[in-house]
């Protein structure tokens, strides 16, 4: 849920786009689909970009695990702020939760690829 409106700061999506494999989510061949499906011109053919502009009080909702998702810069001085949730099942192995809070949480370059789809 947004908190204010900012300048830049669009969410984008592609519902449904990731093709999630139920034995292997966090295997080599998770890792080679996912970065297949991140070709441009495979996302321009086959994804449906949604994009939703910070507006206080808007809510976006998405199974994140299969809807490819990224958040543009924000233009100008001012912070976004939102309210993130999250859910999963009990016993659901988080090996990817070390190295969310460098990505969200400080200014470093990150040297690998985006955490949430490792």
């Amino acid at each position: 849920m947004y908190l204010n409106e900012v300048e830049g700061g669009v969410t984008e999506l592609y519902p449904n786009y990731r093709v999630l494999l139920q034995k292997g989510k966090n295997t080599a061949v998770q890792r080679a689909l996912d970065r297949f499906i991140q070709i441009k011109p495979i996302m321009n053919t086959f994804g449906n970009m949604v994009r939703v502009s910070p507006k206080v009080g808007r809510l976006v909702m998405m199974r994140a695990d299969r809807c490819w998702h990224s958040v543009r810069s924000v233009l100008g001085d001012r912070e976004r702020i939102n309210i993130i949730l999250s859910y999963d099942f009990p016993g659901t192995d988080f090996s990817m939760e070390k190295g969310l809070d460098s990505y969200l949480y400080t200014q470093e370059e990150q040297q690998s690829a985006d955490p949430n789809y490792g």
